[in-house]
């Protein structure tokens, strides 16, 4: 999600800022939750499944397409 006030944000949370190149923070955040990634990241870190579900953290998501 976005969290433009920084309302939202938890000690265990990965954040996406200051982006080296231009980008629709928008359409990142529509990505990022998309279906398609979420095959693609099971896909990729099918080893990292914790009781049926999955930690989203920093290093796997630099990884992503």
């Amino acid at each position: 999600m976005i969290d433009e006030n920084g309302e939202y944000a938890s000690t265990n949370t990965t954040f996406v800022y200051s982006p080296k190149v231009q980008l629709d923070l928008i359409a990142l955040t529509a990505l990022l939750n998309s279906q398609l990634m979420n095959f693609v990241y099971k896909t990729a870190f099918s080893g990292l499944n914790l009781l049926g579900s999955f930690q989203f953290q920093a290093p796997q998501i630099r990884l992503l397409p």
